[in-house]
């Protein structure tokens, strides 16, 4: 077991999204963009990546420390995540 610290950032972009106005609105904006990043995790099955609606962008951003760190973008498409700016492999244990 390993005790961690660090920062998860999810930033989620959608357009043209249909949702009634009601007192409820906020928890429809909160569900459907939840499972939108659900659909895109990287072992997705296919019924999910079937599910994976175009007009969400999902960016998923960890260990940002001193302009260090790992960014995902989880596209739509069965792509796979793209990393972007300095990306390392884990250390690996001997």
């Amino acid at each position: 077991m390993a005790i961690l610290k660090g920062k998860l950032i999810l930033e989620i972009e959608y357009e043209d999204l249909p949702v009634p106005l009601l007192g409820y609105t906020r928890a429809i904006i909160y569900r459907t963009c939840a499972e939108q990043v659900y659909y895109r995790r990287p072992w997705a099955t296919e019924e999910d990546i079937q599910k994976q609606n175009p007009k969400f962008t999902v960016r998923l951003e960890w260990g940002k420390e001193k302009g260090k760190g790992k960014e995902l973008n989880l596209k739509s498409d069965n792509e796979r995540p793209i990393c972007q700016g300095e990306c390392r492999e884990p250390n690996k244990l001997t």
